[in-house]
């Protein structure tokens, strides 16, 4: 073993969704890693100052300015290896599907598998020693943070680092996230660094893998959308894997008004005496009742197929006023995607799809969420993000998107009027509030101060 060279041997703590699953090896790829190793580097090994890094870049050289080179990869190789594969499920078949993949418009899943692997070995070599040992230096924190392939702020393709170059590493994770969380202090939000962890927490462990990202599922679902009767139904052939999990969620956070149906806490978060602000389900909802009240083409089609109660007084009273309710586009909060869609009464696999366009100067037309998941020996972990990606105004106007077969399919309705993103949601302040609600403990929480 040289200085020029690192082998870390990595162990997996959940499955990689991939779509070359037919393909030998199909697992943890260098096209993924490095450009997120990369990144990852320039922040937390060099704090985003190129005059520290710029003689490790590819194609540096003295008669070039900083911006022309600013964006270049780092001059190391990656190679990885993987042996024993260790399970493949079938994405189609497996109970996960369920969980992650019922509303995600995934196209065709048969293409994609969950792969597992006992053994992964990474090889990184570089001729700039310095470089390596930047590297050697901060791969765990690289991986405790990071995860590969689809749905991987969902936990899936968690990876951490279990030997580096033959020497074993018993790494302590919560002091780890807590070391990062002090460097986090460093940086402000900025055009350059659009996001930055404020907040690390746990959950308690699970007896095993499949159990920790079923309670991601259920927890996440409940913190943005809500939880509702069909989320705990079960085919026959689910039962035995999902039941335990479903009982004990239900039990957890029974309502003793409804057993069944559990409010977004993200929306409950913004519809209290202080803040007063509805979320857009509401205020569209609203404009399809003002549709159906002016009788306007098929509209008492499609108003009387959505699922509820059409004659809730307390959805529709005074809604022309617009003093009494502050609507907001509160749902991109927690993860913008290209649209949502509302469940239609006669059957739970029916939907109306809600189209959403962006109508902002400089537009943001997909956002990932900032709560990021990590398994780690069946553990989950919650990472936090801030970012300034809402603080320019974001207006977004909405238009059901019908099926040409459905018998409202011809529908003018009146233009529903654009809404807004808040601008000033404080994460850490929501995460506070519904912790102790979903069982997590904080690993660490930052203040506003800077260090």
């Amino acid at each position: 073993m040289t200085s020029n060279e690192l082998t870390i041997e990595l162990k997996q703590h959940t499955p990689m969704i991939h779509f070359q699953h037919e393909q030998s090896g199909a697992t943890l790829r260098g096209t993924e890693l490095k450009p997120k190793l990369d990144k990852f580097l320039k922040k937390y090994a060099f704090e985003n100052n190129i005059e520290q890094y710029k003689t490790f870049l590819i194609g540096y050289n003295t008669e070039k300015e900083d911006k022309e080179i600013k964006n270049e990869a780092f001059d190391y190789r990656v190679t990885i290896k993987v042996s024993r594969e260790n399970n493949a499920y079938d994405i189609s078949k497996n109970p996960f599907n369920k969980l992650f993949f019922g509303n995600s418009g995934f196209g065709n899943r048969d293409k994609y598998k969950f792969k597992m692997y006992n053994e992964i070995e990474l090889k990184i070599f570089s001729f700039h020693t310095e470089l390596i040992t930047k590297i050697q230096e901060n791969i765990e924190s690289f991986f405790a943070i990071t995860n590969f392939g689809a749905r991987q702020n969902k936990g899936f393709g968690s990876f951490t680092v279990k030997k580096i170059n033959g020497t074993d590493k018993n790494t302590d994770f919560n002091e780890l996230y807590k070391k990062l969380l002090e460097k986090e202090k460093k940086f402000e939000l900025n055009e350059k660094n659009r996001s930055k962890i404020v907040a690390i927490y746990e959950y308690s462990k699970f007896g095993d893998m499949e159990e920790a990202v079923r309670q991601i599922a259920y927890d996440y679902k409940y913190l943005k959308s809500g939880l509702t009767e069909e989320d705990f139904k079960l085919k026959d052939d689910e039962k035995d894997e999902l039941q335990d999990t479903i009982d004990i969620f239900k039990e957890q956070y029974k309502d003793e008004k409804c057993k069944i149906y559990k409010k977004s806490l993200l929306m409950e978060y913004f519809n209290n005496p202080t803040k007063k602000t509805y979320w857009e389900k509401r205020f569209i909802k609203y404009s399809l009742k003002k549709a159906y009240n002016k009788k306007t083409s098929n509209s008492e089609n499609l108003f009387n197929d959505l699922k509820g109660d059409k004659n809730n007084k307390n959805l529709y009273k005074n809604s022309d006023k617009k003093q009494d309710y502050d609507y907001k586009f509160i749902r991109p909060l927690l993860g913008l995607g290209t649209g949502f869609r509302f469940m239609k009464k006669e059957s739970p696999k029916k939907f109306i799809n809600i189209g959403i366009k962006n109508r902002s100067n400089n537009p943001i037309e997909r956002y990932q969420s900032p709560i990021y998941y990590k398994v780690i020996d069946n553990m989950p972990y919650m990472i936090c993000y801030e970012t300034n990606a809402f603080k320019n105004v974001q207006r977004y106007s909405f238009k059901p998107s019908l099926n040409k077969k459905d018998n409202y399919a011809n529908l003018k309705l009146d233009k529903i009027s654009d809404l807004e993103v808040p601008s000033d949601f404080d994460i850490k302040d929501f995460l506070e509030k519904n912790m102790k609600e979903l069982d997590y403990e904080p690993v660490g929480v930052n203040n506003d101060k800077k260090q």
